[in-house]
Order: structure tokens, then sequence, then C-alpha cells
């Protein structure tokens, strides 16, 4: 696990990211030696993410949840692309 204070971070954030880039390890931010972030390599997220997340809080209402699943929606769950 590798920490760093805050202040040497800020200092050296390029030098920073191009580790955290090169060595894809996250990197925990420290104030007064006490862990305050984790930094971690970005990861492209995945068609099925990017639709989970678009279609977050969109259901308004659902009163029936012990009512059966329709065919269609089990056919949509089997091929999230």
């Amino acid at each position: 696990m590798q920490t760093i204070a805050i202040n040497e971070f800020k200092a050296r954030l390029s030098e920073y990211l191009n580790k955290l880039e090169k060595t894809r390890l996250p990197l925990y931010i420290t104030r007064h030696g006490k862990i305050v972030a984790k930094l971690v390599p970005y990861e492209k997220e995945t068609a099925w993410e990017e639709a989970k997340e678009r279609l977050a809080g969109s259901v308004l209402a659902y009163e029936g949840e012990t009512d059966p699943v329709g065919e269609t929606d089990w056919e949509l769950l089997d091929d999230p692309d």
C-alpha cells in the first residue's frame, strides 16, 4: 500500500498520476498521518455498467414486487448488449 502526504501529492501531482497509470495500483493520500483519500486508476465502464447507470432511479414506483417477471424482461437480462 503506497501512501503519500497530501502536500507532497499536491506538489508532485503529475508524477504521481503517471506512476498510478503505469503501476495500476491505488494511492492512499494522507493528512496528518490519517488516510483521507484513495486514488485508483480509471477503468473504462462496460456497456452494461453504463446502461445500469443511465437507468438508475428510473423506476418511480413498483407496486407488484412479488408479481412474476414477463418473458421479454428475462430476455433483456440475458443479453445486456
